[in-house]
C-alpha cells in the first residue's frame, strides 16, 4: 500500500445524487473526513431549494471511514433538513460510523436504516401516511444489527 493518500482508492471521496420515487438519494463513497466533508456540504446545499422533495436519504454504505468533521457534516445536514422542512434518513452506515454515532450519543438523533432499499420503503410509506412519522429514538434498525447492502 502506498503512503500517498491520493493513490489509495479508499481516500477518494465521491458524492452522487439520484431521484427515486420522489426521494433524493445522495450516495457518498470513500472517506468522509475534514478534507472531503466540504464536497458533501456543497452537494447537499444545492438540494435544499427543491421544495417538492420531502425526503433526502444519505446513502453511506460505501463510506469506509468517518471522522469528527464528517460527523459534523451529517449533523449539519440534519439541522438544514429540519430547517427546510425535509426528512433526512441515513442509510447503510458501516460499523465504524455506527459506533461513532453511538459513542457520541447521536444515534437517536437520526433515522437510520440498514440500506438504501429499506430507507426508500420507509420514506415512501411515510409520504403515503402524512403525520405518522416514527419517533427518532424508535426509527431505523436495532443498533446491534449489522448494516446490509441495500437490505
Amino acid at each position: 500500500m502506498s503512503s500517498d493518500p491520493d493513490s489509495d482508492p479508499e481516500s477518494i471521496f465521491t458524492v452522487t445524487v439520484g431521484l427515486y420515487a420522489g426521494v433524493l438519494v445522495v450516495r457518498a463513497t470513500g472517506q468522509l473526513t475534514e478534507v472531503s466533508a466540504p464536497l458533501l456540504r456543497a452537494r447537499l446545499s444545492s438540494l435544499w431549494d427543491f421544495a417538492d422533495i420531502p425526503t433526502i436519504i444519505i446513502d453511506l454504505d460505501d463510506v469506509v471511514f468517518c471522522d469528527s468533521a464528517g460527523l459534523a457534516e451529517l449533523i449539519d445536514a440534519q439541522r438544514h433538513s429540519r430547517a427546510h422542512g425535509r426528512h433526512l434518513i441515513l442509510a447503510g452506515p458501516g460499523t465504524q460510523l455506527t459506533q461513532l454515532l453511538e459513542i457520541t450519543g447521536l444515534r437517536t438523533h437520526f433515522e437510520i436504516h440498514p440500506g438504501t432499499a429499506p430507507a426508500l420503503r420507509a420514506a415512501i410509506r411515510a409520504r403515503a401516511r402524512p403525520g405518522t412519522g416514527v419517533p427518532l429514538a424508535q426509527a431505523g434498525t436495532d443498533s446491534s444489527s449489522a448494516p446490509s447492502k441495500g437490505g
